[in-house]
């Protein structure tokens, strides 16, 4: 990432917010350290958030064995939460766009009922119901 856009997301976002975004990419496990450098946040702040993602379960602190201290990568129960929830949305806008369709279709009048009724409501009309 460029400078110029990382200042921009820094100063559009919250340390929250960007932690979340790392965390939401992440799914092998990562120091504190290097989850903060890449939310642009101290390691303190992102320890914080990172406990409070934790208890929420969308992500899991684990521990690697070659390595110190606690990592933390995206819990897979929040990836299976996620793509359901997507999964609902298509569904959901599909259904919709058919609900749709059928309420437009509904309510078009058949042209030639149309003609037909304009023709026996008018005296002299030259039309022939078909």
């Amino acid at each position: 990432m460029n400078e110029r856009v990382s200042e921009g997301w820094k100063t559009d976002t919250s340390s929250a917010e960007r932690v979340r975004t790392v965390m939401r990419r992440t799914y092998e496990p990562h120091s504190v350290a290097s989850i903060a450098e890449r939310a642009r946040t101290a390691e303190t702040t992102a320890r914080k958030h990172l406990k409070m993602l934790t208890e929420d379960g969308f992500v899991e602190a684990v521990s690697p064995p070659d390595e110190r201290g606690t990592w933390y990568r995206r819990a897979p129960r929040s990836v299976v939460l996620e793509r359901a929830r997507q999964l609902l949305d298509t569904v959901d806008t599909e259904i919709d766009a058919a609900v749709i369709t059928q309420a437009d279709d509904a309510a078009k009048p058949d042209a030639r009922t149309s003609s037909t009724r304009a023709c026996r409501r008018h005296r002299g009309c030259r039309r022939r119901d078909r």
